[in-house]
C-alpha cells in the first residue's frame, strides 16, 4: 500500500481510488485577489520608478531651479534700483519727447516736408526701379555676347543689343543719381527738422539702456531649460594599462555661476570662483575642467555626496582646505614657489630645506646636495663630548636646529658618535690658538662679525631675531620660503667646536667642506681670529666635551650598524657609506596610498583616513610604532601649519602628470627666472639683498640703507652680463668704504651663469652680449661731456678710496667700473631720473623734470620763421615748462625737438620745428629737462645727459678738474641718442 499513498487503506477489499479534483482550463481560472495585489503593487512602483527618475536621481534639477530664482531675486531688484535711479529722468525726457512730439504733430512745414519725402521716396523708388531693369537688360545682353563670342558665332547683332542696352542704362544713371540725391536732401531736411526729438530719443534709449537689458536678462532666466552641463577632457586620467582614458566633468550643472562675476557673495554651489582673475583666467574650465584642479566625482550628478567623490573606495575626493593646491603641482612640476598656492610652495621649500630626500624619493630634489655637513673630517671640527649629546638631542644644543631628534638612548647615541668619529679622518693638524680670551680682540671680533655681514645668515641669541623696520618696497610675495635659520645659531658655538679649526673655517670654508654654502668674507689672519674669539666668548665651553672618551671597536661596528639603519648617510657624508640605499619608502605615488595600506599601529583616535594618518605621521613619525614595529622615522618638531604645507606636498605625489597640453609652458625668460631663483635659494641671497622686492633682512639692521647691501631690484637691466659673470666668480670691492663684504662664493660656472640669466630675464634683457660703439663717439662730444662731469662734481661723491687728504671719502662706487659694469642704455636711464630707478637713492637729480610728459589736446601751426614754424598746443595738464627749454614733440611715436617759446597756463608755444601740418591732434610733449650748462649743445639736457653718458664709456681714469677753468667745449655735432 505505500507504493500507492492516494489508495484507502481502511477499507477491507479490493482497494477504492479517491475522486480526482475537477479539472479546468487555465483560460477558465481567476485570481482577482492576486493580480489585484500585483497591480497595486506595479502602479506603486511605476510612480516611484517616475519620482525616482524625476526627483531622486536629479537633484540638480532642484538646484538649478533655485539658482534661476536666485538670479532672478537679484536681476529684479537691480532692475527696480534701476528704475527707482532713472525714474525721474526718464520722466523728465518722456515729458520733454511727448511735447516736442504734440508741436510737431501740428507744425505745418514738417507736415508738407514729411508729404514730399513720402513722394520723394515713391519718385525715387520708379527711378531706381527702372534703372535696374536696364541694368539687367544690360547685363543680359553682354551675357549673350560673351556667350556669341565663346561659341564662335558672329556676333554683330548681339554687339548692337550692347550697345542700345548701355546707352539706355548711361541715359538712366544720371537720373536715378539725382532722385537718390533728392532723397538724401529730403531726408536730411526732415531730420532736421526733427533733430531735436530725434536726440532726445537716443537720450532716453541710453537712460534705459541698462533697464533693458536687465528685462531682456529677466526674460532669458524665465525662458531658460534644465539641463545637464558636461564637459569631456583626454588624457587626464589612465587606466591599468597606462592607456589614457577620457574623463568627464558636470560639475558646473550645479555651480552655475562659477565662471561668471556678480555671484561673489553668493551661497553655495551658486559663488562665482574665488580670485577668478589669478585661477580662471589662464585656467578656463571648458579646457581644464574642475576636477583636474579640485578633485571630486565628476560624472555622479544624483547627490551632493557622490559628486564630490565622498563614497568608498574612490581615490580621488573634493579636496578641501589647503589641500585645494595639491593639483597645481600636475601642471606646475617646474614651479618651486607657486603664486596661489602658499601652502604647496611652502612644503616644497621643507623638504628642500630639512633634506626629506636623504631617506626618500621625492621628485624635484635631484638637484640638491646633502642637507647635513659632512662628516669625513669631522676629528678636526667638534669634541668628541659635544658629538654624542648632539645625536642624542639636537635641540638641547640649538633649539632652531633642522637636526631631528632620533630619540635614541645613550649607549646608541655613544655607538653613533665612535664609528662616525673612528671613520672620519684629520687632515689639518691639531693647534691651540693663543689669546683668545683678550677682551679687546672679543671686542673687535663683535664688531667685525656685526658689521661684515654674518647676521644675513647666522643668529647668536634672540636678540639678533629683532630686525629693523621693513625695507621701503618689499612688498613681494615671499621669493624664497625660509623655515630655519640658514645658517646654524652660533650661541653655544663654544660647546662644539675646536677653535683652531674655526678659525681655519672663517678664513676658508671651501678648503675643509667643497659643497658648504659658507662663503668667503676674504678675512685675514687677524679678522678670523677675532671673529673666533667673540663666538668663542658667547657661552663657556665644556672642559669634559674635549677629553670625553668614545666607545672601543665594538662600539664602532655596533655605530656602523646603526648608521645604516637610520640613514645617517642620507644628509651626512660618511666615510664607508657611499654605496648604501636611501632606507625610506618611495614618495613619487603616496597620494595614491589607500587607507587599508596604511597602518594605524594600535591608535584608536585618529580617523581612518589618508589626510589624518599622514598629518600625525609628519607630527609625531613614530605614533604608528607598536611593539612589535619599529619605526625609524626622526622627529623634526614641525608646527602644524608645517606639517600641514608637507601633507600638501605629498597629496601633489601621484604617478602622473597633467597631459600635455594642460602643462603650463614656460618660455625661455621663464626658464631662466625659475632657475634663477633656486640659486637665490642655495646662495641665500636675499637674506642680504632685496630680489623682486623681497627680502633684505641684513639691510634691515641698517638705520642708513646706503650702509647696507644695495637693492639689487633692477639689476639686469643696470649691469653688464660678462663683468657680472666675473664679479659673481671673482668679487670686486666697488664700495670699499662700506663695512658689509659682498661674500666670494667660489660659484660653479653654471651657477654664476643662471644667477646672471636670472637678473636679465627679470628685466626682459635676454640678450647675452652689450655693445657700445666707442669710435662712433665723436671727439668733441667726449670734451664736452668731461666739461659737464667736472660741472656736475661728479667726483664728489665718487672719488677714490681712501679719498686724498682733506676730502670726504666716497659715498657712491667708483666710475673706473662703469664702462665694464653698466649698461649704456641704463647709464642714461639712470643720470636722467635716478629716484624713478631706485627710490630712495642718494643720486642727485641733475636734470629735473627730464622726461615728464604731458598730453597735448590740440595744436595749430603759428609763425614761419626762416625754414622753421612754430606751434600753439594746448596742453592737457599743467606742462612745468619754462621759456627756452628744450623740448620733444612727440606724434605718432615719432619725436621732434623744439625749443619752448611761451608758456601760458596750459597754452605752449613751440619754435624751431617743421613743417607738421596746419593742426595737430593725438601728441605728446616731452620735457627734456632743466640743463646743467644752457651754453653747452644749445641747452638741450637730453643731448648732455647723452655725452656724459659717452664720457663714462669712454674714460679710463677720472680726475677732478684743474684749478684753471679749462676752455667751453665747443657743440660736437648731432647723432642719434643711444
Amino acid at each position: 500500500m505505500a507504493e500507492f499513498p492516494f489508495i484507502r487503506s481502511d477499507f477491507p477489499g479490493a482497494p477504492f481510488l479517491m475522486p480526482s479534483r475537477e479539472f479546468k482550463p487555465p483560460e477558465e481560472r481567476t485570481s482577482p485577489v492576486t493580480f489585484f495585489v500585483l497591480g497595486l503593487i506595479m502602479v506603486a512602483f511605476t510612480f516611484w520608478t517616475v519620482w525616482d527618475e524625476t526627483f531622486t536621481r536629479r537633484p540638480w534639477k532642484a538646484i538649478q531651479k533655485q539658482f534661476n530664482a536666485y538670479e532672478q531675486g537679484l536681476a529684479e531688484k537691480q532692475l527696480a534700483e534701476a528704475r527707482q535711479k532713472s525714474s525721474a529722468r526718464l520722466a523728465e525726457i518722456d515729458k520733454r519727447i511727448a511735447g516736442l512730439a504734440k508741436n510737431l504733430a501740428g507744425d505745418a512745414e514738417l507736415m508738407r516736408l514729411t508729404q514730399g519725402l513720402d513722394k520723394q521716396k515713391i519718385g525715387t523708388f520708379e527711378k531706381a526701379q527702372e534703372f535696374g531693369f536696364a541694368k539687367a537688360v544690360y547685363d543680359q545682353a553682354f551675357f549673350e555676347y560673351q556667350e556669341a563670342i565663346r561659341q564662335g558665332h558672329d556676333t554683330t547683332r548681339e554687339r548692337r543689343h550692347v550697345e542700345e542696352a548701355r546707352k539706355e542704362l548711361n541715359r538712366l544713371q544720371p537720373i536715378a543719381d539725382k532722385a537718390e540725391a533728392a532723397l538724401a536732401e529730403a531726408e536730411a531736411r526732415v531730420a532736421a527738422k526733427r533733430k531735436t526729438l530725434t536726440d532726445l530719443e537716443r537720450e532716453r534709449r541710453d537712460a534705459g539702456k541698462d533697464i533693458g537689458d536687465l528685462e531682456r536678462r529677466l526674460a532669458a532666466i524665465r525662458a531658460r531649460t534644465y539641463d545637464v552641463r558636461q564637459a569631456v577632457f583626454r588624457e587626464y586620467d589612465r587606466n591599468n594599462f597606462n592607456e589614457p582614458t577620457m574623463r568627464v566633468d558636470r560639475c558646473q550643472t550645479c555651480h552655475l555661476a562659477i565662471d561668471r562675476a556678480g555671484f561673489e557673495k553668493a551661497p553655495q554651489p551658486f559663488r562665482s570662483h574665488p580670485q577668478a582673475g589669478l585661477y580662471l583666467n589662464k585656467h578656463d574650465p571648458a579646457a581644464v575642467g574642475c576636477t583636474s584642479c579640485h578633485g571630486g566625482q565628476g560624472t555622479a550628478i544624483t547627490s551632493v555626496g557622490k559628486a564630490h567623490g565622498y563614497v568608498e573606495f574612490w581615490e580621488d575626493p573634493l579636496l578641501k582646505g589647503p589641500e585645494t593646491q595639491t593639483k597645481c603641482r600636475a601642471c606646475h612640476a617646474q614651479v618651486f614657489n607657486i603664486p596661489g598656492a602658499p601652502h604647496l610652495s611652502r612644503g616644497i621649500s621643507l623638504v628642500r630645506e630639512l633634506g626629506c630626500f636623504g631617506c626618500h624619493n621625492i621628485p624635484a630634489t635631484q638637484d640638491l646636495r646633502k642637507a647635513g655637513p659632512d662628516l669625513t673630517r669631522i676629528q678636526e671640527k667638534v669634541q668628541p663630548g659635544w658629538l654624542v649629546s648632539w645625536i642624542k638631542r639636537p635641540r638641547d644644543y640649538n633649539p632652531r636646529t633642522k637636526m631631528p631628534f632620533f630619540s635614541i638612548g645613550d649607549q646608541e647615541a655613544l655607538d653613533l658618535a665612535t664609528f662616525i668619529w673612528g671613520a672620519g679622518q684629520r687632515k689639518a693638524p691639531a693647534e691651540k690658538p693663543e689669546g683668545l680670551n683678550d677682551p679687546a680682540l672679543i671686542q673687535q671680533g663683535k664688531e667685525l662679525f656685526e658689521s661684515a655681514g654674518c647676521l644675513g645668515c647666522h643668529i647668536r641669541n634672540e636678540a639678533d631675531l629683532k630686525l629693523g623696520e621693513p625695507v621701503k618696497g618689499v612688498d613681494g610675495r615671499p621669493l624664497v620660503y625660509r623655515n630655519r635659520d640658514f645658517g646654524p645659531s652660533l650661541g653655544k658655538v663654544a660647546q662644539k667646536v675646536q677653535p683652531d679649526w674655526l678659525i681655519r673655517w672663517l678664513k676658508n670654508p671651501k678648503a675643509y667642506w667643497h659643497e658648504t654654502s659658507m662663503p668667503s668674507l676674504r678675512l685675514s689672519d687677524a679678522e678670523a681670529k677675532a671673529i673666533a674669539a667673540h663666538l668663542l666668548s658667547l657661552a663657556p665651553a665644556d672642559p669634559k666635551a674635549a677629553s670625553a672618551k668614545l666607545g672601543g671597536q665594538a662600539a664602532y661596528e655596533r655605530g656602523k650598524k646603526l648608521v645604516a639603519k637610520r640613514g645617517c648617510f642620507g644628509c651626512h657624508a660618511i666615510p664607508g657609506t657611499e654605496n648604501l640605499s636611501k632606507i625610506g619608502p618611495d614618495l613619487s605615488a603616496f597620494a595614491t596610498k589607500k587607507k587599508f595600506e596604511l597602518s594605524f599601529g594600535n591608535v584608536v583616535d585618529i580617523p581612518k583616513t589618508w589626510e589624518a594618518w599622514t598629518f600625525a605621521k609628519i607630527k609625531n613619525p613614530k605614533i604608528y610604532q607598536t611593539e612589535r614595529e619599529e619605526l625609524l622615522m626622526p622627529n623634526f618638531d614641525l608646527s602644524d601649519p608645517e606639517a600641514t604645507a608637507i601633507r600638501t606636498l605629498l597629496r601633489s605625489m601621484i604617478p602622473h602628470s597633467a597631459p600635455p597640453s594642460a602643462l603650463a609652458k614656460m618660455d625661455d625668460r621663464q626658464r631662466r627666472i625659475e632657475a634663477g631663483r633656486r640659486m637665490i635659494e642655495k646662495y641665500n641671497c636675499v637674506g642680504c639683498h632685496v630680489v623682486e622686492n623681497w627680502g633684505g633682512d641684513l639691510l634691515r639692521r641698517y638705520p642708513d640703507p646706503a650702509q647696507g647691501p644695495p637693492l639689487l631690484n633692477g639689476e639686469g637691466a643696470k649691469v653688464q652680463p660678462d663683468w657680472f659673470f666675473k664679479f659673481l666668480r671673482n668679487v670686486v670691492i666697488l664700495r670699499p668704504w662700506l663695512k658689509v663684504r659682498m661674500p666670494s662664493f667660489q660659484m660653479p660656472e653654471e651657477d654664476a651663469a643662471a644667477l646672471v640669466d636670472y637678473f636679465a630675464a627679470l628685466d626682459d634683457k635676454l640678450r647675452p652680449y652689450v655693445h657700445f660703439d666707442r669710435a662712433a663717439v665723436p671727439p668733441a662730444a667726449a670734451v664736452a661731456g668731461k666739461d659737464l662731469f667736472q660741472k656736475a662734481e661728479c667726483l664728489s661723491c665718487h672719488g677714490e678710496f681712501p679719498p686724498p687728504q682733506g676730502q670726504e671719502p666716497p659715498t657712491a662706487p667708483n666710475l673706473r667700473f662703469a664702462k665694464e659694469r653698466l649698461r649704456p642704455d641704463w647709464v642714461l636711464d639712470w643720470i636722467r631720473n635716478p629716484n624713478r630707478l631706485q627710490p630712495g637713492t642718494k643720486m642727485p637729480t641733475f636734470f629735473p623734470n627730464a622726461g615728464l610728459k604731458v598730453p597735448v589736446l590740440k595744436g595749430a601751426r603759428g609763425e614761419r620763421e626762416g625754414e622753421l614754424w612754430t606751434y600753439a598746443l594746448d596742453a592737457a595738464a599743467d606742462p612745468e615748462l619754462q621759456e627756452n627749454q628744450i623740448v620733444g614733440l612727440i606724434i605718432g611715436g615719432r619725436t621732434h625737438v623744439a625749443k619752448v617759446k611761451k608758456v601760458e597756463g596750459r597754452k605752449v608755444t613751440l619754435t624751431g620745428l617743421g613743417d607738421l601740418g596746419r593742426t595737430i591732434g593725438k601728441a605728446e610733449i616731452e620735457n627734456h629737462g632743466d640743463p646743467i650748462d644752457p651754453e653747452v649743445l644749445g641747452g638741450d639736457a637730453y643731448k648732455q645727459i647723452e655725452v656724459l653718458r659717452d664720457y663714462l664709456m669712454l674714460e679710463e681714469k677720472f680726475a677732478p678738474p684743474a684749478k684753471a677753468p679749462a676752455p667751453r667745449a665747443q657743440t660736437p655735432p648731432a647723432r642719434p641718442r643711444g
